[in-house]
């Protein structure tokens, strides 16, 4: 199954959930617009992809759908990030210009889950595709199955494509 929205795109493979769906910008606390505001999508897209079903509704990093998540399952979340308050599409903690393609075992770690649960593990990886700054989050349901979770994710992950930002997009 392919999914395509908000310039993101991912092929699933048979027994994958997913969605792709873009919130709101909101420039909390800022009564004036930023440097260059204009030039900013006026949404922020997400993807999350899963082998197992997917929530209705939850979080941009799945809170709701890695709190029940099996232990044999694997949940990813990429998440754009908008430029402007010292952020840049390819600098500081965005520095990276590709996104992640092959995960190694030796990334996951529980120290990396938003929340932490038992057996849980994870890991964050922040990048910038087409000056557009993400940040990649992969939970998988235990430590003790990360080496076999890799080669679908992997798949997975090698068949999202990230088109240039839309300063326009509405939706």
């Amino acid at each position: 199954m392919r999914l395509s929205a908000h310039q993101l795109s991912i092929e699933l493979p048979g027994g994958w959930d997913g969605r792709i769906y873009a919130r709101p910008i909101e420039l909390a606390g800022n009564r004036q617009p930023l440097r260059g505001a204009a030039a900013l999508p006026k949404k922020a897209a997400t993807l999350h992809a899963a082998n197992f079903a997917l929530p209705k509704d939850d979080g941009d990093f799945g809170t709701t759908a890695t709190a029940s998540m099996p232990s044999w399952g694997a949940f990813l979340a990429l998440t754009e990030y908008v430029p402007g308050n010292g952020l840049r599409p390819g600098a500081g903690l965005f520095a990276s210009k590709h996104l992640p393609r092959e995960l190694k075992a030796v990334s996951f770690s529980s120290r990396a889950l938003l929340l932490a649960r038992p057996g849980q593990t994870g890991l964050q990886q922040f990048f910038s595709h087409r000056e557009r700054p993400f940040c990649l989050y992969v939970v998988l349901g235990s430590s003790e199955h990360v080496e076999l979770a890799l080669a679908p994710l992997n798949r997975v992950l090698d068949s999202i494509a990230i088109s240039a930002a839309d300063p326009h997009r509405d939706s």
